[in-house]
């Protein structure tokens, strides 16, 4: 299991009028700024790339779902990935969700009100030293800040960006003691960017969090990269191909560990049975055995079950993936 000293219940609700509940001490150095007010993230030694929250820079710190039918998403992951659920109800009209396993928080989910409205998805968050450093990053590099950054308690900031290529993320300087369960079943396992311009995705993210990036396919046929803080694998970057379907825009898959009571396969069959649909079927990899679902609202994940590896070739089969346009 991978998390952070727990030092209390987070709630957190993400629509940039966000808010969060969490007890913290430490505060933001400043020293971490350039003249500039921007970091040399890329130049900086390994062990410098530290945020406020004790997570290495670039690391996942979050993730949240954006939902029609916040009632109805917790009915389905409850009962795929045996999660539990705290509801924030400080804004009646507006919940923000906390979800559970063995009382560790692992993600957030959230029905966006109806005058702020915003497609079904899993939204990936970074971990950052500065959020208000990391805007001129981001522009310098390519990027676009979507919003923000904006103060969610004192020394805590949040932003969202898209990088070169189109794909959403963010980006959280958050406190010490920030909690994020992963490496549990049920729980987050890794995230990767599937993106038509792989090697600026590798360039900009590198750029902006120093990672190393290491090609594990041909380069060709296969293209897909792990990014690398020292020894430490953060996230992966896929190269789409005309598999995917043209119409496919750029986008942040998110993996969580399958529940050993159903395994990868019963998890399919019941996310079916609730509404959901397998986009791709369970199959067996080099990093276990691995299935795309969708969730009733459309919004796809990974679930995969690492117990079960095996060597193979990297997957070839069609994609149907509902990011398509």
């Amino acid at each position: 299991m991978s998390v952070l000293n727990r030092t209390g219940f987070v709630t957190v609700r993400l629509e940039l009028e966000t808010r969060v509940n969490v007890s913290y001490s430490t505060t933001h150095d400043e020293a971490y700024c350039g003249e500039d007010g921007m970091t040399e993230y890329a130049s900086d030694p390994i062990e410098a790339l530290v945020a406020p929250s004790g997570l290495a820079s670039g690391a996942p710190c979050w993730v949240d779902l954006a939902t029609t039918n916040l009632a109805a998403s917790k009915e389905f992951y409850g009962e795929i990935l045996r999660w539990r659920f705290h509801d924030d109800l400080t804004v009646p009209a507006n919940p923000y969700t906390i979800a559970t396993v063995d009382g560790w928080a692992v993600a957030g989910l959230y029905q966006p009100p109806p005058d702020q409205p915003a497609p079904p998805s899993w939204t990936l968050y970074l971990a950052v030293r500065n959020a208000t450093a990391s805007v001129g990053w981001v522009e310098r590099l390519g990027g676009e800040v979507l919003q923000g950054p904006v103060e969610i308690r004192e020394q805590e900031h949040l932003l969202m960006v898209a990088d070169p290529g189109g794909a959403i993320i963010g980006l959280w300087e958050q406190p010490a003691g920030w909690e994020f369960g992963t490496g549990i079943r049920g729980a987050f396992s890794w995230a990767e960017l599937n993106t038509w311009h792989g090697a600026e995705a590798d360039q900009f993210f590198a750029g902006l969090f120093g990672y190393t990036p290491e090609q594990i396919g041909d380069g060709e046929r296969y293209d897909y990269t792990s990014w690398w803080h020292g020894d430490q694998q953060i996230l992966g970057r896929q190269q789409m191909t005309a598999e995917f379907g043209e119409h496919v825009v750029p986008h942040w898959m998110v993996y969580f560990n399958a529940n050993p009571e159903l395994g990868v396969d019963g998890t399919a069959a019941r996310a079916t049975a609730l509404g959901g649909r397998v986009a791709i079927q369970p199959f067996n990899s080099a990093f276990g055995r691995v299935a795309a679902i969708s969730d009733p609202a459309g919004v796809t994940f990974t679930i995969i079950d690492s117990t079960r590896r095996i060597e193979v070739e990297p997957p070839r089969a069609e994609v149907d993936d509902p990011y398509a346009d």
